[in-house]
């Protein structure tokens, strides 16, 4: 639902980091009114009041059912959700002039499952995506919720829809792998006239809130920001690639996304390659997507952001939440570098930023003093996933007598400028780049897919061949794109 694929791995091991803390556990909060947001959910909800549209917010993950369904067992089901997290039972108010959460009893949520019957409807499909854009367009209302919305759309007797929207201020990608697989374990024991077979939870969202603003006010984090201050001082950098319309002020997050497979024999020799020198896939598809922005822009301080899931407390791990957090890695290419060489920075740039991915992204932001420019993501324009586990598919979406089919609704949004989102599947790489369209053409982002997949080849052929000699359009000289992508130039004009 954050991206049309689940990017449910993000954890250390997509880098091959390793980070061992000392166990303590995170104490419950002491019973209060409302409690204080965390400081993603801070940034998220100060950004929500400036925003008119809700598609930057609102996430739907889809589900085609077939065979004979419970209603009553699955509405059970998800009552059950809301009186075991309460995350999904939360609303925000201000209380002293700041937002705050406000924990509702399940009573008081409004929450329930819409039932629409679309079975005599014509053209049943395209009423189904009619329907699945007015529910991820349709605004919450942080103050009020719920902030969970269910549809089940009734195609025919045994042929159902399973909608599930909801805003991110109260989930993740991870939490919502777990409602889903939590659901059907609950779905399937109420069908069987049994009990919830769940254990119950030791602590809750708003444990971890004040947890970790005891935590930071503590100091204990205190290394972490100490690396990301000083990583991220001086003056930062600004992608200059050239879009193809004018930057609006605020962006409106209509988007679009294309879908490309590397050919396989340069996928694996790309993996050969990366073994060989002790990197990890998730190094090497960074290091070409810096190399390309580098080949575009010339720049040679350069920085991307990649998602991690911000859950490496132990306690968090069967939590719904917002607890997402973000890297900004930064790099400094150089025509003159190998790729080898410009690898092995990114190698250890990735492999510090993980280490110290304790420290919230959304108070970095504010303590660095940027974000003022309202029309682009602070600190970078350009995101990195890589996702290699895909949990909701197949055997693992199990529910009585129905087959599950998790669906991908095309939503036609974009969170940032550009999104570069890799899967790797029986060691092929295929991937995928979401983008504005309010600033980039299609045909630009097609050019752009091409590009990344010649860079590629070029490093596998030659990982010795310095940065400015790669070819990303395959011809000899590249400076007539670079005239037309490219700000500036600092480190282009350099005879071939």
């Amino acid at each position: 639902m954050f991206s049309n694929t689940p990017p449910w791995p993000l954890r250390l091991h997509l880098i091959g980091a390793s980070i061992k803390v000392n166990y303590e556990p995170i104490p419950p909060a002491a019973p209060q009114a409302h409690y204080p947001l965390s400081f993603a959910q801070r940034r998220l909800w100060v950004v929500a009041q400036r925003e008119s549209s809700a598609q930057p917010f609102n996430g739907l993950d889809v589900y085609r059912l077939e065979g004979i369904l419970n209603p009553a067992a699955l509405s059970s089901a998800f009552m059950t959700l809301l009186e075991r997290h309460e995350s999904l039972r939360t609303v925000f108010v201000m209380s002293g002039g700041e937002p705050v959460q406000r924990i509702l009893e399940v009573s008081d949520t409004g929450f329930s499952i819409s039932y629409e019957d679309i079975s005599d409807l014509p053209d049943r499909e395209t009423q189904l995506s009619r329907f699945m854009q007015q529910l991820q367009e349709r605004p919450f209302v942080l103050s009020e919720g719920p902030l969970l919305r269910v549809s089940l759309l009734r195609q025919s007797s045994t042929q159902h829809m399973l909608l599930l929207s909801i805003h991110h201020i109260i989930s993740d990608e991870w939490s919502m792998q777990i409602m889903v697989r939590e659901l059907l374990s609950l779905y399937n024991a109420y069908s069987d006239g049994l009990s919830s077979p769940l254990s119950p939870l030791r602590i809750h969202y708003k444990d971890y809130s004040e947890w970790q603003r005891n935590t930071i006010g503590a100091g204990q984090f205190d290394t972490d920001r100490k690396y990301w201050l000083s990583r991220l001082s001086g003056d930062l950098p600004v992608l200059a690639l050239i879009p193809d319309h004018t930057r609006p002020s605020v962006p409106s997050y209509r988007g679009d996304q294309l879908q490309f497979i590397i050919e396989s024999t340069i996928s694996s020799s790309f993996r050969t390659y990366l073994d060989s020198r002790g990197a990890t896939l998730f190094m090497g598809l960074l290091t070409v997507v810096k190399t390309l922005l580098y080949r575009y822009t010339g720049q040679q301080d350069l920085i991307i952001g990649t998602p991690v899931a911000g859950r490496e407390h132990p306690d968090l791990e069967d939590q719904i939440g917002y607890y997402l957090n973000t890297l900004a890695l930064r790099s400094y290419p150089s025509g003159e570098d190998s790729f080898n060489t410009y690898l092995s920075q990114i190698k250890s740039v990735s492999l510090e930023g993980f280490a110290h991915q304790g420290y919230p992204f959304d108070h970095l932001v504010e303590e660095l003093g940027v974000g003022a420019d309202l029309s682009r993501n602070p600190l970078f324009d350009v995101a990195i996933i890589l996702q290699n586990i895909d949990v909701n598919h197949g055997h693992s979406l199990h529910m009585h007598g129905i087959s599950v089919t998790a669906e991908h609704p095309e939503l036609h949004i974009s969170k940032g400028d550009l999104r570069f989102q890799f899967v790797e599947q029986d060691g092929n790489i295929s991937g995928s780049i979401e983008y504005n369209t309010d600033l980039y053409r299609k045909e630009r982002i097609e050019d752009m897919i091409q590009h990344f997949s010649s860079v590629m080849k070029a490093v596998v052929e030659d990982p010795e061949i310095i940065l400015r000699k790669i070819s990303y359009t395959g011809l000899i000289d590249d400076q007539h794109i670079q005239q037309q992508y490219a700000g500036f130039t600092t480190d282009l004009n350099t005879e071939y």
